[in-house]
């Protein structure tokens, strides 16, 4: 039991640490945004760039936010005993993994066996359509 409550504290603090840090990296960015140039000054290019850095640190904002909801889902699961362990197979997460991605759900082997069925089922629809190409070019012979 002493060991089981002492990795829960040491994942408590990983999930606290990652999320402080991620929210005051989102107030600082939201504090630092960009002040617009005045209308005339500049030209269209520096328009069009300020706009891709505007979507670019948008985009990042988001990224930051789902990152910050999946840790705070993380925190819900730590607190009811559901965190920690492989959703598919049942083993304890490695703390070294769980510092990488606080909010992981699967150990390592489960999440590339996971990632390869998506490459499998990618292939497949790929193949579909090289078997498309070989009856249109049964269907036409040269």
């Amino acid at each position: 039991m002493f060991e089981n409550t002492s990795r829960h504290a040491r994942l408590r603090d990983i999930l606290t640490a990652r999320r402080l840090e991620l929210q005051q990296d989102l107030r600082r960015r939201v504090r630092s945004g960009r002040i617009d140039q005045p209308p005339g000054v500049g030209d269209a290019a520096d328009g069009s760039e300020a706009a891709r850095a505007d979507e670019v640190e948008l985009a990042m904002l988001e990224t930051e936010d789902d990152t910050l909801r999946r840790i705070d889902d993380a925190m819900v699961r730590l607190e009811s005993n559901a965190y920690g362990t492989c959703f598919t197979c049942g083993i304890e997460i490695p703390e070294a993994r769980i510092r990488a991605l606080p909010f992981v759900v699967r150990c390592r082997t489960c999440e590339e066996k996971r990632e390869q069925g998506r490459v499998v089922r990618k292939r497949g629809i790929g193949a579909d359509r090289s078997s498309g190409k070989l009856k249109f070019l049964e269907e036409n012979p040269q």
